[in-house]
């Protein structure tokens, strides 16, 4: 059986070569990284089965935020295992620490509030009313030279 593929990220060296020395006697096949421009390399060389990343190394925060372009480039599907703080929360493509009843009561208690202030945005935008409809009558009197609509009706 092929090893497991392991990208691991992380700025101070004691820690990384902790982590990498631990893994491989594991049977694992770990890439290190000792920054985020080099894990970001490294990344594209290939799939992996993990990544650990030091969230605090300097190439990955403020502007190169790597739970961005994590979030921004992957769909998901290819995503089988997430762990936060240690734990699984995502096993299988599924989730695993949702306590859906408890999600459902916060948002209840929620919407009351939250539909509350939709209606107070919702009149405070009746004001812009008159002046929206008034940009399309205007639009919509502006010959282009050809038609706007497009329908198969003949």
């Amino acid at each position: 059986m092929k090893a497991k593929r392991i990208l691991v990220a992380e700025d101070d060296s004691a820690s990384l070569e902790l982590v990498q020395v631990f893994l491989e006697s594991e049977g694992y096949d770990v890439e290190a990284a000792r920054d985020g421009n080099r894990a970001l390399d490294l990344g594209g060389s290939g799939t992996f089965d993990l990544l650990i990343l030091d969230m605090h190394t300097v190439n990955f925060a403020p502007l190169n935020e790597i739970r961005n372009h994590l979030v921004y480039c992957e769909n998901g599907s290819s995503i089988e295992t997430v762990m936060v703080d240690g734990e699984v929360v995502v096993q299988d493509g599924r989730l695993t620490k949702v306590n859906e009843k408890a999600l459902l009561a916060e948002l209840r208690a929620l919407m009351p509030e939250f539909q509350a202030y939709t209606r107070g945005v919702e009149a405070a935008n009746q004001q812009f009313e008159p002046a929206f409809a008034d940009i399309i009558r205007r639009c919509y009197g502006t010959d282009l030279g050809f038609t706007r609509w497009a329908s198969d009706a003949g």
